[in-house]
């Protein structure tokens, strides 16, 4: 009796630890998965970028990190320089149908069962950060865009007339498209001795953060 006792709590036990670890993993894998997803999107984003900077000699700086008063709070994924202007550009990976306006706070997802998530404004979010990226390197926000890039296949409600000027959601096979229009915009352009100079100041701040 004594030895069946034992055993049967040393089943209830591995039983247990067996339902905690399936507990933990149902939790981690989607945040695992999410991250994964963002990181293979990121990467698709910069090359589509690079290619872009490549072709047309313009700066591309990607995963800047932004920094205040000595903290680190956040990153900007790529920085692109063009002859005149700066995109502040993100990634955001979104699935289902999206409800949202450009000065709500929190944005709807809605999937395929019907089933709602909500999260914080993407568009929001990135104008914080060039506005942020603006203060602490003294640089004017009217030569900036800020632009979110999602991937190709979501689909949003009047995702259109959420755009203005200098504040873009576009979909990842618009990127070309969006920078093209915008660099035959009747504005002056850069001096590129002084723009050479700027982006050399701002890689900086990357290789002290990698030290």
């Amino acid at each position: 009796m004594y030895l069946l006792t034992t055993n049967n709590k040393l089943l209830f036990t591995l039983g247990a630890v067996l339902a905690a670890l399936l507990v933990v993993l149902l939790i981690i894998a989607p945040l695992f998965f999410t991250k994964l997803l963002h990181h293979k999107f990121n990467f698709k984003v910069y090359r589509k970028l690079y290619r872009i900077a490549m072709h047309k000699d313009f700066y591309l700086i990607n995963n800047y990190p932004l920094i205040k008063d000595g903290i680190q709070f956040g990153q900007i994924d790529h920085l692109l320089f063009t002859d005149k202007f700066i995109y502040v550009i993100n990634d955001k990976v979104l699935s289902g149908v999206i409800s949202g306006k450009k000065m709500d706070n929190v944005w709807i997802s809605y999937d395929l069962k019907g089933n709602k998530s909500e999260f914080y404004n993407p568009l929001i979010i990135n104008n914080r950060r060039l506005s942020v990226f603006s203060e602490t390197k003294e640089i004017d926000e009217r030569y900036m865009i800020s632009v979110v890039v999602l991937n190709n296949d979501v689909k949003i409600k009047n995702l259109n007339e959420m755009n203005t000027e200098n504040s873009v959601i576009i979909r990842k096979k618009d990127l070309n498209k969006l920078i093209s229009l915008n660099e035959k915009r009747n504005v002056g352009k850069f001096k590129l001795d002084k723009l050479d100079l700027q982006v050399k100041e701002l890689a900086k701040d990357i290789y002290k953060l990698e030290k």
